[in-house]
């Protein structure tokens, strides 16, 4: 018995980001990150004044994200008349790569930096990119883990 203890406290050590994961119907973690526009500009994700928020975590590293990015671009586009405001956060470590990301793959919309992993560690997140749809309660909705050419007609189909 002590030993199935200590081997299931040892196998969630290895996997923090499950203890932490936030699913559909969880309230959005309340996770301060600076504006990559403006590093001294910091936002409360659970502060983000819109109807729906489509929170997207990317990477410079990630060739999904390279896909994804025009396509949440035309998302923030057609559906901000219904409410929608997306939001990127960025993982990388050096914002010299993300920002060079965004030189070659630019959006309309705004990018928070997360360094340290702090949001995605809260946020469980296991793979890149990872979309989170957050509805007006500020619960999420769906998640969307990996990049899909169908996620967006799921999008538009939810956002009311």
């Amino acid at each position: 018995m002590r030993a199935c203890a200590l081997i299931s406290l040892f196998i969630c050590a290895l996997m923090p980001s499950v203890l932490f994961a936030v699913g559909e119907g969880s309230a959005v973690p309340a996770i301060s990150l600076p504006l990559m526009s403006n590093p001294a500009t910091k936002v409360n994700i659970a502060n983000i004044k819109a109807k729906y928020i489509l929170i997207d975590f990317w990477a410079s590293w990630c060739a999904s994200c390279r896909q994804s990015m025009s396509e949440l671009s035309s998302l923030s586009k057609s559906l901000n008349s219904k409410g929608l405001k997306v939001v990127g956060i960025n993982t990388d470590k050096d914002p010299a790569a993300a920002k060079q990301f965004l030189k070659m793959y630019p959006s309309s919309f705004s990018h928070l930096s997360d360094p340290d992993g702090t949001a995605a560690k809260q946020f469980g997140l296991s793979k890149m990119p990872t979309s989170y749809l957050i509805g007006p309660d500020k619960k999420i909705i769906r998640v969307f883990p990996g990049y899909d050419a169908g996620n967006s007609a799921i999008i538009k189909g939810l956002v009311k």
